[in-house]
């Protein structure tokens, strides 16, 4: 009896084991499939192209951004930072990008996220698609697909390639809204229309896994989409 009775604790042992290497198979899958999607950020430049009317806010810019070409971000941080809490929306993306990439200073999603927000918040394009793969992948806050791809449209309306090719791949793999190939097709088009390789890759990629029907109605809504400068996509 008692030989029984550690024999069933065993294999009650065993099936805890195997359900929780189950459990954490499907979190590292997860966190795979995740990567493999390769959400895209605003990494090529430090945001460059303002009109800045206050001349001391200007010269302040002008002393960060040559100081970024010269690779002294700290220099940059210290110029831009005073800005930033002043509202300046451009400040407050570079920041957000210097903390994100961890340029001179540890790098730190959660205030990215901080500084990101107070610029997206004004519209900053880049700024909302930047905080759309923050909460994408979940870095520096939890993981909320819906978020993301409030964020991406925000940024994608506004024609943003970056921000247009991530959306594809929201409504390509079902992340944060219903699977929609048509959608995804036409957010990859315009995002390669609009210079991003990765849109294009994605737009062939896609297109193979649909009808001719389905991708003569993408191409129509991308055009509707583009014609009506983001007003009717």
């Amino acid at each position: 009896m008692k030989m029984l009775k550690q024999i069933s604790t065993f294999v009650t042992a065993l099936a805890t084991i195997a359900i929780l290497i189950m459990v954490f198979a499907d979190e590292l899958k997860h966190d795979y499939d995740k990567l493999s999607l390769n959400r895209q950020m605003e990494t090529k430049e430090i945001e460059p192209k303002i009109v800045i009317s206050d001349v001391v806010a200007a010269t302040d810019f002008d002393k960060g951004l040559k100081a970024i070409q010269s690779g002294e971000f700290k220099t940059a941080l210290a110029q831009w930072a005073p800005l930033a809490e002043e509202g300046h929306a451009w400040a407050q993306y570079n920041l957000g990008r210097i903390y994100s990439e961890g340029h001179s200073v540890p790098k730190n999603n959660k205030t990215a996220l901080k500084w990101y927000t107070l610029a997206a918040d004004q519209g900053h394009a880049k700024a909302q698609s930047n905080l759309g793969v923050l909460y994408d992948l979940g870095l520096g806050i939890l993981e909320n697909n819906e978020t993301a791809v409030k964020l991406y449209t925000l940024a994608a309306e506004q024609g943003n390639a970056i921000a247009q090719s991530n959306l594809g791949t929201m409504y390509d793999h079902g992340n944060g809204v219903s699977t929609n190939y048509e959608r995804a097709y036409m957010w990859y088009n315009l995002a390669a229309y609009n210079g991003d390789p990765k849109g294009a890759e994605n737009n062939k990629s896609i297109a193979k896994e649909m009808t001719p029907v389905q991708i003569a109605k993408a191409q129509e809504m991308s055009s509707r989409c583009l014609l009506s400068e983001y007003t009717d996509c």
